[in-house]
């Protein structure tokens, strides 16, 4: 099979019309522009075609180390929006609306295994660290982070997620 790299911005792909069975967006949808995005999508999928949007996501008000994680965070960075979520998935989500209609949906949880060292490493990729805070501050929030770990969790441990995804058509 040969695969075809390309880098270009997702609202302006200069990709071929109509050439694509399915367009997935796997815990990115949020970062769009969903003005110039919702065309793009529709341009670039054939007739019958499918946008797939997913998340995989932890659950502070459910899972007590996800909770304690993202208050450290909350001392580091108070800026940070995306702190305390839900865990709420809308049947429908309210940016397809009049643009797309749900094919399908599944929501459901998991506990994913972690080691102290692994939930450090996606935390520090987490925008709200890695993403918006210098090397120094990073580094220092990964020494805090490595002390509450290991002061309140065993070697390994599982941290509680919601993974979903919508299926949807263009109208």
């Amino acid at each position: 099979m040969h695969a075809e790299f390309l880098v270009a911005s997702a609202e302006q792909t200069g990709l071929p019309t109509a050439s694509f069975d399915v367009v997935t967006a796997s815990q990115s949808w949020l970062y769009f522009d969903k003005q110039r995005i919702i065309p793009e999508v529709k341009r670039l999928l054939k007739s019958d075609g499918l946008l797939v949007t997913s998340h995989l996501c932890w659950l502070p008000r459910q899972d007590r180390i996800a909770q304690a994680t993202e208050q450290l965070v909350l001392q580091h960075n108070p800026n940070w929006t995306g702190a305390d979520w839900s865990g709420e998935i809308p049947l429908v989500p309210k940016w397809s609306e009049g643009q797309f209609r749900l094919h399908a949906m599944f929501v459901f949880d998991e506990a994913i295994p972690f080691t102290r060292e692994s939930w450090r490493g996606r935390i520090r990729a987490c925008r709200g660290v890695g993403a918006t805070l210098g090397p120094a501050q990073t580094e220092a929030f990964d020494r805090e982070h490595e002390a509450l770990l290991a002061s309140t969790t065993p070697e390994q441990f599982s941290i509680l997620h919601r993974i979903d995804a919508h299926i949807l058509r263009p109208v």
